[in-house]
This record gives C-alpha cells, sequence and structure tokens, in this order.
C-alpha cells in the first residue's frame, strides 16, 4: 500500500460511509485505529438495547493487540475511551429499566450464567466489531450494571466535544454517574445541548463545574402543568453567565410559553457571541430580549427569529439596530401576516442592509408580502445581500425580474414555489422536468423563457 500520513488517510475515512470503513478494520494498523474512532465517536444512551450495551463493554474493556495470532488482553484503557467525541444520555431510560426488573427480576439461572462476564465479553467484543445486523444480542444486564458501568466509564471520556442531556422527567431519582461525569467533560467540552425539565433546570444544573472551550448552548425547557420552581430563573441565569468567556451560539427555547424576561436582563456581556436563537415563547414581554441583542450588536452575526402570533410581538426585530449581522434566518409559523413586520423599512433593515449576505425564509409568502420585503430591504442603499432562500405559493416572470432589480448582488436563490404563473397560461405545479413537459425535453410555451 503506497505509503500515506495517517493525517490524510483520517480525512478519506470522512468520506466513507460507515459501515463500509469498520468492516475494513483488519486491513491494517491504519484502517483498525480509523474504523475505532469511527465505531465508537458516538456513544447515546437513547434506550437501553443491545447496541448501546455493547458499546458500554467494549469501552471498558479492550483488546490491546488487535492482530491475529496474539494472545486477547482485556483491560481497562483511557486512550480507548478518549475516542467518543459525542455523548447523549437520557437518564430516565436507565431509572424505567431499573423499576421494571424490580417487579420482574431475572432468575437465578440467568445470574449464575452472567456470573463471569469477563470471560464472555471476549465474544461479545469481537461480534460488536461487525455490522449492527450481523451481530448477536447481547446477555441479560442488570440496570445496577449498567449504571455502575457508566459511573465508572464516563469521568474518562475526556475527549467529548459535544454533549447532550435529555431529562424531560420531574422525577429526581438518582443517576451518581451523572453528578461525576459534569467534571470530567468540562475540559474540552465545546457544544452542550440540554432537554429538561424546569425541575431538573432549578436543582440539578452544573453550577460547580468550568467549561472553559464550551462555545454553543443550547437549552430547551419541556412542558409542564404546574409552577416553575422558584429557583429555575436564578439557576438558568448563573449557568449561562459562566459562559461569558467562551459563549459563541446561544439558544434557550421552550414548547410552551414561559416567562424568563427576568433571566435575559440578568445575563451579563458575552464577547464572542455570534449566533443567537430568539424564541418569542420564553418572554412575555420582548423587550429584555431585544436589549440583549442589542447589547451584543456589535459581535452578532446571525440570527434565527421564531415569529408568534401573539399581539405582543408585533414588532418583532425592527427596533434592532446591529452594525455586522451577515445571516438572518426567518421562521414564520402564522399566516397571514397581515402587518408583519418584516414588510415594512425599519430601524433593524436599514442598519444591516450593508453587512447582511443571507437570508432564509422558512413558511410561505405572498407575492405583495416579497415584494414589500424587498422594498424594506432596499432601504436607503443598495443592499449586500447574496443569498436568498425564500418559498412563495405562486411565482410570475415579473417577481423574478423585480428580484433581480432590487437584488443586484444575489449569487443565489433557491426558490420553492407551489405554482408558476404566467400570463394567459393556467397556473402549473413544477414537476421533475420543468420547464420541460417529459424528459424528451418537449419546451412549454411562454415558460421556458423564466429559467
Amino acid at each position: 500500500m503506497v505509503e500515506i500520513p495517517p493525517e490524510i488517510w483520517a480525512q478519506i475515512a470522512q468520506h466513507l460511509p460507515r459501515d463500509m470503513l469498520i468492516s475494513m478494520i483488519s486491513v491494517n494498523r491504519t484502517f483498525y485505529t480509523l474504523a475505532l474512532d469511527e465505531k465508537y465517536n458516538e456513544l447515546a444512551m437513547r434506550e437501553i438495547n443491545g447496541s448501546f450495551t455493547r458499546k458500554l463493554e467494549a469501552l471498558r474493556y479492550v483488546d490491546s493487540s488487535p492482530f491475529s495470532g496474539r494472545v486477547l488482553i482485556l483491560s481497562r484503557n483511557p486512550e480507548y475511551a478518549k475516542r467518543v467525541k459525542i455523548l447523549h444520555l437520557e437518564p430516565p431510560c436507565l431509572h424505567e429499566l431499573a423499576n421494571y426488573q424490580k417487579l420482574h427480576p431475572p432468575d437465578l439461572q440467568n445470574t449464575q450464567q452472567r456470573s463471569n462476564s469477563i470471560k464472555d465479553f471476549a465474544g461479545w467484543f469481537f461480534q460488536s466489531l461487525l455490522p449492527a445486523k450481523q451481530a448477536q444480542e447481547e446477555p441479560h444486564v442488570s440496570a445496577t450494571e449498567i449504571a455502575d458501568t457508566l459511573a465508572d466509564l464516563l469521568p474518562r471520556l475526556h475527549g467529548v466535544s459535544r454533549f447532550s442531556l435529555t431529562w424531560e422527567n420531574a422525577s429526581t431519582f438518582h443517576a451518581p454517574y451523572l453528578d461525576s461525569t459534569w467534571n470530567g467533560l468540562s475540559a474540552n467540552l465545546q457544544e452542550l445541548h440540554l432537554d429538561l425539565h424546569p425541575q431538573f433546570a432549578a436543582i440539578r444544573l452544573p453550577l460547580d463545574a468550568d467549561f472553559p472551550q464550551l462555545a454553543a448552548l443550547r437549552i430547551t425547557l419541556c412542558p409542564t402543568y404546574t409552577d416553575e420552581p422558584e429557583t429555575m430563573i436564578g439557576n438558568l441565569t448563573k449557568f449561562v453567565n459562566k459562559l461569558e468567556g467562551s459563549l459563541k451560539s446561544l439558544y434557550i427555547g421552550s414548547l410552551q410559553r414561559r416567562d424568563l424576561g427576568e433571566m435575559y436582563s440578568g445575563l451579563g456581556q458575552f464577547p464572542k457571541l455570534r449566533h443567537v436563537e430568539v424564541s418569542p415563547q420564553t418572554f412575555v414581554c420582548p423587550s429584555t430580549m431585544i436589549q440583549f441583542l442589542q447589547n451584543h450588536s456589535d459581535t452578532l452575526s446571525s440570527i434565527i427569529y421564531t415569529s408568534d402570533s401573539n399581539k405582543l410581538y408585533i414588532n418583532g426585530l425592527s427596533s434592532l439596530q446591529l452594525e455586522n449581522l451577515r445571516e438572518l434566518t426567518m421562521k414564520l409559523h402564522y399566516t397571514p401576516y397581515p402587518t408583519a413586520w418584516w414588510t415594512v423599512p425599519s430601524p433593524f433593515f436599514t442598519s444591516i442592509a450593508s453587512t447582511m449576505k443571507r437570508l432564509t425564509i422558512e413558511g410561505a409568502v405572498t407575492l405583495e408580502e416579497l415584494s414589500n420585503l424587498l422594498t424594506a430591504l432596499a432601504g436607503v442603499a443598495a443592499p449586500a445581500l447574496e443569498e436568498l432562500s425564500i418559498s412563495i405559493g405562486s411565482l410570475s416572470a415579473h417577481v423574478l425580474v423585480g428580484i433581480a432589480e432590487k437584488l443586484p448582488g444575489l449569487h443565489s436563490l433557491d426558490l420553492r414555489i407551489h405554482d408558476v404563473v404566467e400570463k394567459s397560461l393556467f397556473p402549473k405545479t413544477p414537476g421533475e422536468f420543468f420547464p420541460y413537459d417529459s424528459v424528451s425535453g418537449t419546451n412549454l410555451p411562454h415558460l421556458a423563457h423564466l429559467y
């Protein structure tokens, strides 16, 4: 084989299908390493199944002699655990398994068969290297054994860069493996995604751990039918403020309306903040969020804004003035838009006209709304927009002409169209071969000149 540096092979491996890469594990030492890097790149506890328990065992016990003809040595190896870069935990699913096993204890025979787990594991390890469809189901594993393995393994996952945690349960059951995980992950963690019950946010956030490299934080609060814990707002504020030196991307959202205005007003200055996703569901009055964004007008380059039909948000971002915004995504979840803030000129559009390069609108707009939006974007100077992505109910030739005239610097246009309209013709829904009538290439009259 041609001598190629491992770094080049690693780049090549990123473009190979996962199953193909893992099947090449016995080619040589380089592919052995690359295959294991891929196989153990992610550890996800979304449900307690054979795939998850096999991976736990393989991360805890390691084959130190991968080539044939040598003795298999099973031992704990922290270098092996460092292959894990992505970690996802859902402690409630393990708690549910523990409750089920209390009500349905395994018989004595199965317990005795499980007594020599190290001896049995040699077979499971090699089975775990096969694609999932070839691997055999693992023997019965108790919730206690899994919890003990997690408690031993998780603090050693120092290479994890992205951690997601789902705890949409009000129960305060014991999960000691999670408590010991935060400090192990904190040094190198770069992304943290939390889907939480407010009760967890109130009492379980890792306020004592430091995250010097955490750049992206995403917190979603699940729906509840009780009053919010009094300490939730304070703990959320303290946790986010701990990241003031490293945070670049922030989203705090909710699936039901909550008032987190006090939290936003308590947040400090984040000198590296570049991206914010705005969720109106998280504040009753938008003034605190607008002020938070305004405080970071010199650093923000990307915003995702989700619309809300509540009249309190009728002005949207219109009063906001930003200096360096380059990307704007608007998720428009309500129709029609009788007095939509984004269809009229405003200080917001005036401030971003000379800097915004990309605009994405998710949600169909009418021809009139699109025309008004283009006028609002033009403002007092020629807009800098280079990429536009938008959904529109129907399209006619003069709309494309209008886009070309009002956005002279446009390089990329992504139009999601329901109907194409041309004078004297019925509206037509574009098909696979549009603007042709079939694969034969026969041109449709009066429509080909649109492209």
